[in-house]
């Protein structure tokens, strides 16, 4: 009996070290293919197995230098190996238009698919036969109409927040970010979610700690190959940690679908009560979430866990990315005092020197800030919200000159687009005159993408300036914005974590703008 238990489990040894040396060998040939089909792409040395994953050792900031490095290295385009995965990264305004608009690259995934234990199969990460069915449903939930009856609620989010940083007037530098992440988190779900909550009062928001913290994982997993085995991954404890972190993500999204439904319900047994007595924000139109719960359910249009992958999908784009950028938008004003004058006499024109909390920021109003909406689109050239946009090949394609292969990933490369000589006179200048309408006319095309292109291009692109003009409007109708060191834009540390961050916290000072009313709420 001993003698069989021994040679079965020799059997089975042998058996696994048969199937790892055949995958290997299989994902060997597979290289060797990709190479074959793309020996017209450069990049850096490869090693055996890991490929360029030694390049990606270090910190946020050091991966970040890194791909500035190899910027200046490839110009314009190169190919990494990450363990098995090959990926093409390219800043060719030319192939960018193929591959926004070609349905073989209309997925993601690849190294995004370390993010599904958080976002699961919501609109960011379904593959295309979903994604088109979802965004379908999605779509008429950001109609105009919906979008400027949000305004209100952006404008009263934003008083609110001015106010609390009312304490540092005159004080040192404080990080803006504390402020802005609590804010925009508040707007997504008093918005689209159509729930009130209390974040900015709230010193400690897990959430946008949870956020910053998990993605800063997934790109550490991503970059590392030896870390893809989730065998491997969720016994170290970078995963063990991802995962406490993921499952406060989800507490916060059932709590908001929870007090959803509560409130529905609610409307339906009382419909003679006013909304108001359930402290729902006032919103013209059936929004996000009440329209994913408003489905019918007999049909079983959307599961509870797609409704809570849509809702995580539409949450992290909404409130993460434009709170990094409205601060960048801050350092950049507060960096040009002259241009930070420019955008005030902008905004005096509008609601005149006796401003008050009367005055809330309108779509009328927006309409008119010309000149704040292309610093906000001149701070996104430079520091765009995602630096590299990955997109998974499902079929050879022809980009131009060259052909990436089936099984591959490209990955746009934003960020060096929009700091190229080759499109932007200048780059590093901060020059919110790019984005005059007789500029913007000769900009070279698809040299600008801070919202991704074609058809899978961000669905909230307007909600977002929406919502950062509004910001930015009420700050500087209250605030000086000033800052003790300057530092060019080209040296501005930064560090990669699925979004672009700025690699410390940035900090401000503010004092009062003399020539206001100082009121509030």
């Amino acid at each position: 009996m001993e003698r069989l238990t021994l040679v079965t489990q020799s059997v089975v040894i042998a058996c696994l070290i048969f199937y790892a040396v055949s995958k290997i060998i299989v994902n060997l040939a597979k290289r060797r293919s990709f190479g074959n089909r793309c020996s017209r792409f450069e990049g850096p040395p490869r090693l055996p197995i890991i490929g360029n994953a030694y390049l990606f050792i270090g910190s946020a900031e050091a991966i970040m230098n890194k791909f500035l490095e190899l910027d200046k290295l490839y110009p314009r385009y190169y190919q990494l190996s990450l363990g098995t995965r090959s990926i093409f990264v390219t800043s060719v305004p030319e192939q960018l238009k193929v591959i926004f608009n070609s349905a073989k690259t209309i997925d993601r995934g690849g190294l995004l698919d370390f993010a599904r234990p958080w976002l699961g199969s919501g609109i960011l990460l379904a593959k295309a036969a979903k994604w088109q069915v979802h965004r379908k449903l999605i779509q008429p939930t950001f109609s105009p109409m919906i979008l400027k009856s949000f305004i209100e609620v952006f404008s009263r989010q934003s008083a609110m927040m001015v106010r609390q940083m009312e304490r540092h007037v005159n004080g040192d530098e404080f990080e803006v970010q504390k402020y802005l992440s609590p804010y925009t988190l508040n707007m997504i779900c008093g918005t689209t979610m159509g729930v009130k909550l209390e974040a900015q009062t709230d010193e400690n928001c897990q959430y946008a700690e949870a956020v910053e913290k998990t993605t800063s994982s997934i790109c550490t997993r991503a970059l590392r190959p030896w870390l893809h085995s989730s065998f491997i991954f969720y016994r170290t404890q970078l995963g063990k940690e991802q995962q406490k972190e993921i499952q406060i993500m989800h507490d916060f999204v059932e709590n908001v679908i929870r007090t959803k439904k509560e409130l529905l319900q609610n409307r339906l047994c009382q419909p003679e009560l006013n909304t108001n007595e359930y402290d729902e924000p006032k919103i013209g139109g059936e929004v996000f979430l009440d329209h994913l719960l408003n489905l019918p359910r007999d049909k079983k249009t959307l599961t509870d866990d797609e409704i809570r992958d849509e809702v995580h999908s539409i949450v992290l784009p909404a409130s993460d990315a434009p709170a990094i950028t409205v601060s960048f938008v801050m350092l950049m004003l507060a960096s040009h005092p002259d241009l930070q004058d420019k955008v005030y006499e902008e905004l005096r024109e509008i609601y005149g020197d006796d401003d008050n909390e009367d005055q809330l920021v309108t779509p009328d109003d927006l309409s008119r800030m010309n000149y704040l909406d292309q610093v906000i689109k001149e701070t996104m050239r430079l520091f765009p919200g995602s630096p590299f946009l990955i997109r998974e090949v499902t079929d050879d394609l022809d980009i131009g000159d060259r052909v990436l292969p089936k099984g591959s990933s490209v990955a746009p490369n934003i960020l060096r687009l929009h700091r190229s000589e080759e499109y932007w006179s200048d780059p590093f200048k901060f020059d919110p005159d790019r984005f005059l309408p007789e500029n913007i006319t000769e900009q070279y095309p698809h040299s600008y993408l801070p919202f991704g292109a074609g058809p899978r291009s961000c669905l909230g692109s307007r909600y977002a300036m929406m919502m950062m003009k509004t910001s930015v409007a009420t700050i500087l109708r209250r605030y000086v914005l000033t800052k003790d060191q300057v530092v060019p834009a080209e040296h501005i540390r930064l560090k990669m974590e699925m979004v672009l961050r700025p690699a410390e916290p940035i900090t401000l000072r503010i004092k009062k703008r003399t020539r206001v009313v100082n009121k509030f709420l």
